[in-house]
């Protein structure tokens, strides 16, 4: 994974800035906040897998992603969530790059990932990334 092009911002950093409490405060400014200063940004982050899917799993699919995964981060972006913060997804070139990595995936894995601010999330969608690198460490929590 090459971090020469990663960006700084951390996932509380973009909470604050764009969480589910930011857009509920006030959505045109989350929003904003999203567009002008981290839409395109490539990030870091690291959480753990509450979910993959491969296209594979719905033959009627036209989706442009291979693999898609919900992803829990540490601190949770929504105050008692229990379910995943964001979404990260996978091409199919990403997915043919990192498939020995995404076909051994688990719920619960602990997953470092670099992607790309994609959409913001909102009371309804997770936030978006469009993934170009990932790997798994070996811890696990319950998720």
């Amino acid at each position: 994974m090459s971090l020469d092009h990663i960006s700084s911002l951390t996932w509380d950093q973009f909470r604050k800035e764009c969480g589910y409490e930011a857009f509920n405060k006030n959505p045109r400014q989350a929003f904003r906040n999203f567009e002008m200063n981290h839409f395109g940004k490539s990030v870091g982050w690291d959480g753990y897998v509450v979910r993959v899917n491969l296209n594979e799993d719905d033959p009627m699919s036209l989706s442009y992603h291979s693999a898609n995964i919900m992803v829990k981060m540490n601190s949770s972006d929504i105050p008692d969530g229990h379910g995943a913060d964001l979404g990260i997804t996978f091409s199919e070139l990403g997915l043919e790059r990192h498939a020995e990595v995404i076909e051994d995936l688990h719920i619960g894995d602990h997953i470092i990932f670099n992607a790309t601010l994609v959409s913001l999330g909102d009371k309804h969608h997770l936030h978006h990334l469009r993934a170009f690198g990932i790997a798994k460490d070996g811890k696990h929590m319950d998720v």
